[in-house]
């Protein structure tokens, strides 16, 4: 094989590459920005625990505060904060039947 058929089919082999490589990052490009679809369920899926994980967050620094420990403390006790969020829960439904009987 000569270097110039040699240097051909080398250049050939790299843009054969190139080609491929850029139609994978268009079709996932497509993919990402689809309205339905399984990277749009992973974003949603992420959405939502990113919002649980700070609410969690939350009412564990709320019992903290409540209790007067450090994080730590509360956090090596889960029982405790679900304890806490009961009675916030409770707390909650009694002011909203309050606003409710108040409103009428």
């Amino acid at each position: 094989m000569s270097p110039e058929t040699f240097l051909m089919w080398t250049a050939g082999a790299i843009l054969v590459l190139v080609a491929i490589g850029l139609a994978v990052v268009i079709v996932l490009f497509a993919l990402h920005n689809l309205p339905f679809g399984p990277v749009q369920h992973w974003k949603k899926m992420h959405r939502l625990a990113s919002a649980d994980a700070t609410r969690y967050h939350d009412l564990i620094h709320e019992t903290a505060t409540a209790l007067g420990k450090p994080h730590i403390a509360v956090l090596l006790r889960p029982g405790v904060v679900v304890e806490v969020a009961r009675e916030r829960m409770r707390e909650l439904e009694q002011l909203r039947a309050e606003q409710d009987g108040n409103s009428r």
